[in-house]
């Protein structure tokens, strides 16, 4: 059982060696071990705190209690080889806003992005794969596979202003980055989550 120095403060990460699922019942989105979990905020009081935490990079929210996290969480220490590069952290949060914004169509099922922001994603991904900076908690040829979905997005807008995807491969992407799937077989948007920064790892 691993101890953490409890209370921890805002902005702490830890590994989740359990798989992970969000508190409310939106789709019961779950995601697998190996998460990174980033304490969003303590609540409660002395004796009887819970912790908030945000997962990376699924996008998952849930709480957890300070005995559930010494027997299921490993602390994140800088320089952990499975901490992600800032940039690859940022990248695959911005993307997860994608999916809680305007750009989702419910209408017509799809999701519409600005070709700067899909450009600008996709350079990020590709540089994360060129740099070797793909963590253990993200598959490689999963994130090529989302710089594909983007390159070959990008190609069909030609010199349109956006890209358009189905909710069935805006899910793929989703997938591919980590995010657990919000869109497909779902009748509403899921509520915005907190758009962490970048960690100082």
């Amino acid at each position: 059982m691993t101890q953490f120095s409890h209370p921890l403060s805002k902005s702490a990460r830890f590994v989740s060696k359990i798989a992970v699922q969000d508190s409310g019942d939106y789709n019961e989105r779950g995601a697998p071990a190996g998460q990174i979990g980033i304490i969003d905020s303590v609540v409660g009081h002395p004796g009887a705190i819970q912790y908030s935490v945000v997962f990376w990079p699924s996008g998952i929210a849930n709480f957890w209690e300070p005995h559930e996290l010494d027997q299921d969480g490993e602390p994140l220490l800088p320089g952990d080889p499975r901490a992600p590069a800032p940039a690859l952290f940022d990248v695959v949060n911005q993307v997860n806003q994608w999916f809680v914004s305007d750009f989702v169509d419910e209408g017509a099922d799809l999701l519409c992005v600005p070709v700067e922001a899909a450009a600008a994603a996709a350079v990020a991904l590709h540089g994360a794969l060129d740099d070797g900076e793909v963590c253990p908690v993200l598959d490689r040829d999963e994130i090529a596979a989302a710089v594909e979905i983007l390159t070959q997005a990008m190609a069909a807008a030609g010199s349109g202003r956006e890209i358009q995807l189905s909710f069935e491969t805006a899910d793929l992407l989703a997938a591919a980055v980590g995010l657990a799937d919000r869109l497909g077989g779902t009748d509403t948007v899921p509520e915005p989550e907190p758009l962490l920064s970048s960690p100082a790892l």
